[in-house]
């Protein structure tokens, strides 16, 4: 059993930034002559009681439990926990409204109430600093061209509910997933398709006498296509056909192809107890791997319940 109470604190109506294809390039000032700024986010304090998660089962053949137990108490069912989050939107419009930067930054990010008492804990009257103090998890460019939208960074990656990739910027989310993307937008015959090209990983990389880094094993680098056709509306607009009694049906098909033809485990595997394994022509393997996906989903807002789907091969 699980009972959760989540409260957060909102600068604005709109929270998490942009997340996948429907989202992108969504907020550009419409008119604005001069540089302007735009703030949001949220902070999010949790609690949860969590009770018999491991399910009265005892110890696996790993002699780990399936979920922690209370370890000061043999019988003991019940524990509890509660964190914060604050999560903090920036974005910077060009004049024209036709170039915007985004960040999107965490502080304190799941970190738990109490931690990090200073002192003996029974007699510390504050919490210690935590060590990496903000989390960057976001850095884009987005550009109005004549044809379509150009982005360009780490964003977010979400394909439609987020069965398979979820940009995690739910209030109650934990985490979410990122991409390094470059991305191509455009309208046409009322749908928008889009076209991405993905750094997916980047390894064996060897430093450079400009404080940079090359890729030393191209074969091991992994990379993404994207390609997708989608049918969608803003959350305003939605919103406000749902209120004149409208219904509204969007969907999306997506599909990429994923590729690594050579490998380097070194690069990322745990270095061994004698220290980083040396980067030489015989650490790089064959690999081979070629991954073809499928996504399709469809969303059915009605103006007394909503109805949506997704299915992912």
């Amino acid at each position: 059993m699980k009972l959760s109470l989540v409260a957060a604190l909102l600068l604005s109506r709109a929270v998490a930034g942009a997340t996948g294809f429907t989202d992108i390039g969504q907020d550009f000032p419409r008119g604005d002559d001069h540089l302007s700024f735009k703030l949001d986010g949220y902070l999010r304090a949790r609690g949860e009681a969590l009770g018999n998660l491991d399910l009265d089962r005892g110890l696996l053949p790993s002699g780990q439990p399936l979920f922690p137990v209370p370890l000061d108490d043999p019988k003991g069912q019940w524990l509890s926990h509660a964190d914060m989050r604050l999560r903090t939107n920036l974005a910077a419009y060009a004049p024209g409204g036709g170039v915007a930067v985004k960040v999107q930054l965490d502080t304190l990010d799941n970190e738990a109430l109490g931690s990090m008492p200073d002192g003996v804990p029974y007699a510390s009257l504050t919490q210690r600093p935590q060590g990496a103090i903000f989390s960057l998890r976001r850095a884009y460019g987005e550009a109005l061209l004549p044809i379509g939208l150009l982005a360009v960074g780490r964003m977010g990656n979400q394909r439609g509910l987020g069965m398979y990739a979820n940009g995690g910027d739910c209030l109650d989310c934990d985490a979410g997933d990122s991409v390094d993307r470059l991305a191509f937008l455009t309208p046409l015959f009322g749908h928008v398709f889009a076209v991405a090209f993905d750094y997916s990983a980047t390894l064996a990389l060897d430093p450079r006498a400009d404080n940079r880094t090359i890729a030393v094993a191209p074969t091991s680098n992994v990379r993404s296509v994207t390609l997708a056709a989608l049918r969608f509306k803003t959350d305003l607009s939605r919103e406000r056909r749902q209120r004149a009694g409208r219904t509204t049906f969007e969907y999306g098909l997506l599909g990429s192809y994923r590729w690594q033809d050579g490998d380097v485990p070194a690069a990322y595997l745990p270095a061994p107890a004698s220290g980083p394994v040396a980067l030489t022509p015989a650490e790089v393997m064959g690999r081979g791997a070629k991954y073809y996906l499928a996504d399709g989903y469809a969303h059915l807002t009605h103006p007394e319940f909503f109805v949506a789907a997704e299915a992912v091969y």
